[in-house]
């Protein structure tokens, strides 16, 4: 099973559940490193439209994301589970203009260099949708599903991304600012995804009941 909540410094939250829809451990690059403009990562390129379903098949329990105002896809005959809300805030490398902010507007940060996901992924879409209120193309120099790739490429300097607010939160102290997005309801919801034969085994509640207690804990 992969995305469960988990620990990180005392602090509870979802265990890098990327933000292309696969559990990925991935280091970032040196804080040196130069981004390359308008090249993607596509080594791994998970499930796009939230079709987390079928990974049910194969495994006891799926844990997938989809974007806010995205209606669940048809999952069949397998149970939805909600675990959380996670807002998407913009992550913004220390001395920006804008780091001092809690909130940040779309207009002040549309036109700023981006480090985002494969076109088509969730976060991306809030982009574009971002990108036509104020009728901006953003420009995006790097393309990755590895979020811990886009905290350091920040963190580094070279742009600003739009994050998963709990899972970049434990890691953003003195190395990048968090700011919410005003004027946008910006999120993704994450959720259980299974079969009801296995619903039923004692097993697999118990990690469902966990995983909603370890949610609640996260968001409260």
């Amino acid at each position: 099973m992969a995305g469960a909540p988990g620990r990180r410094d005392g602090q509870r939250r979802p265990r890098d559940l990327p933000v292309g829809g696969r559990t990925a451990a991935a280091r970032g690059p040196h804080p040196d490193a130069r981004a390359p403009r308008h090249r993607a990562d596509a080594r791994r390129r998970g499930r796009q439209r939230g079709e987390f379903a079928p990974l049910a098949a194969d495994h006891d329990i799926a844990v997938g994301h989809r974007s806010d105002g995205v209606r669940p896809a048809d999952q069949g005959s397998v149970e939805t589970v909600p675990l959380l809300r996670e807002p998407l805030d913009v992550a913004l490398p220390p001395g920006h203009r804008l780091a001092g902010r809690e909130r940040v507007g779309i207009d002040e940060v549309v036109g700023e260099t981006w480090i985002g996901v494969p076109e088509g992924y969730p976060i991306d879409r809030v982009l574009q949708a971002m990108a036509a209120a104020s009728d901006a193309p953003p420009s995006v120099a790097f393309r990755t599903i590895h979020l811990p790739v886009i905290e350091n490429l920040v963190a580094a300097g070279h742009g600003v991304a739009l994050v998963p607010r709990y899972t970049s939160g434990t890691r953003a102290s003195g190395r990048f600012h968090l700011a919410e997005l005003a004027d946008v309801r910006a999120g993704r919801r994450i959720e259980a995804l299974v079969r009801p034969d296995r619903a039923v085994r004692p097993v697999v509640r118990t990690v469902l009941e966990a995983l909603v207690a370890e949610a609640l804990d996260v968001t409260t």
